[in-house]
């Protein structure tokens, strides 16, 4: 499969998924779930829904234990690049500000995509793809 299709498919479900979680995010705390609570759990159903989606679609690769949690370890990982990438930048530029805020974010956000992409692609669902 063609690499921009790839691409293409990562960015589409990544989006899709952040409505998901947004949307079960909602959902739980309207039901009474506390909203650590409800984050955490709706966190875990786009990551988990992610998983399935890019494994069959995106890479249309076989999927095993062992790359559930290879892609688990890539996310954890993702999520402390993240979050370090976003520190960094605002201690960088001094500032907290909206602007900054803004720099920070899109940054830590396109090297986690990047990093995310490149990590299910030749570590994840390197092996074993469908026909």
């Amino acid at each position: 499969m063609a690499v921009t299709r790839q691409i293409k498919l990562f960015l589409i479900i990544g989006v899709s998924m952040v409505f998901l979680d947004l949307a079960a995010y909602r959902t739980l705390m309207w039901t009474g779930v506390g909203i650590d609570f409800a984050k955490g759990l709706a966190y875990c159903t786009g990551t988990v829904c992610a998983y399935f989606l890019n494994r069959r679609f995106t890479f249309r690769a076989k999927g095993s234990a062992k790359s559930f949690i290879a892609y688990v370890l890539l996310y954890l990982t993702s999520l402390l690049l993240n979050v370090g990438v976003n520190g960094a930048i605002l201690r960088l530029l001094e500032s907290e500000g909206e602007v900054a805020l803004a720099i920070a974010y899109v940054c830590a956000t396109g090297l986690t995509a990047t990093a995310n992409f490149l990590g299910l692609k030749f570590i994840v669902f390197r092996e074993r793809r469908l026909s």
